[in-house]
């Protein structure tokens, strides 16, 4: 009877444990274990604690807990972690508050499709490049929040589909580039607030529908803001940021749509109509191609013709 109180004061203090699972401190390699207890009917009662089995394997200068193609935690090491080629994703809260980790290469992240919840937040990484992570479709909820040294230019690549609430929440990114992010549909509430050192153009793709509350609150003044799309995303409260230009959008009925649109934010003074200067100097070069070379090629051809014609009736001749 003393034994079976033992075990079960074990089994509550395991119990009263258990909510701290999901914080991201117990991501150790441990085997999965099994206790039995007997009870006065003489009959087996089984408790069973998963503790999944993790293999570590090192990647770049980081050791870490994986599971399949899933890396669920760090086990040790310093300085870069090199995300291998057949790893699918980064678990809930992987990383959150680890200061080992100094900078993050997704280089060789071919098959990374998810960076999940809180995975490196409150971390020490300096940069971030997701420009080889070809496969990544989804950055979710304060994945790089309170990443207080994140710092540089972000580029959100064409494949990535959505990102999450507070995702880079409090971070030092100096600007934000989503032109290229032609996938791209959700942006999460506050997913950029509080970073106070974005300046420069923010173009939204056609693909965004919906843009979260607060998303770009307490950022730094912004240039323009361009929409590319006719139809007006839906916009949470207070999302929009301080624009010291204008807001450009692709036609005059895409005009009224935008100041039609609940919380949109602008008044029509701040909005016009016109494209970004990518697309402008892309339309002037294919213009000066035209009549740059079409013109010189036409001749060519017209000289063409006519030798041979000349000659043709020079041989009729002979």
């Amino acid at each position: 009877m003393k034994k079976i109180k033992t075990i079960n004061k074990l089994l509550s203090s395991l119990t009263l444990l258990s909510p701290l699972a999901g914080i991201g401190f117990n991501n150790q390699h441990q085997n999965t274990q099994k206790v039995i207890t007997e009870d006065n009917n003489n009959s087996l009662n089984n408790y069973v604690t998963n503790q999944t089995n993790a293999e570590q394997r090192k990647m770049g200068d980081i050791t870490v807990n994986v599971e399949g193609t899933v890396i669920t935690g760090y086990a040790e090491g310093t300085g870069t972690l090199q995300v291998a080629s057949n790893i699918t994703e980064i678990a809930n809260n992987a990383f959150y508050g680890n200061e080992n980790i100094t900078s993050l290469d997704l280089s060789q992240a071919t098959s990374l499709t998810t960076i999940s919840n809180n995975a490196f937040r409150r971390t020490k990484i300096t940069s971030l490049d997701l420009s080889q992570a070809t496969n990544l479709t989804t950055i979710e909820n304060s994945a790089f929040e309170s990443c207080s040294k994140l710092a540089g230019d972000l580029v959100i690549r064409s494949n990535v589909k959505s990102i999450g609430n507070l995702a880079f929440r409090g971070a030092f990114i100096t600007s934000l580039d989503l032109s290229k992010a032609t996938s791209l549909t959700s942006i999460g509430d506050n997913a950029f607030d509080i970073n106070s050192n974005i300046t420069g153009e923010l173009i939204f793709s056609s693909s965004v529908t919906s843009i979260g509350e607060g998303t770009f609150s307490s950022t730094a003044r912004l240039d323009n803001i361009y929409f590319l799309s006719e139809t007006p995303p839906t916009f949470g409260s207070l999302w929009q940021p301080t624009v010291t230009g204008k807001v450009y959008v692709p036609s005059e009925a895409a005009k009224q749509a935008y100041l039609d649109a609940s919380n949109f934010g602008f008044s029509r003074d701040q909005v016009e109509i016109g494209l970004p200067p990518e697309s402008k100097s892309n339309t002037g070069l294919i213009l000066g191609l035209v009549f740059g070379l079409g013109i010189p090629i036409l001749l060519a051809i017209g000289f063409a013709i006519w030798y041979l014609s000349k000659k043709k009736k020079t041989t009729v001749k002979i």
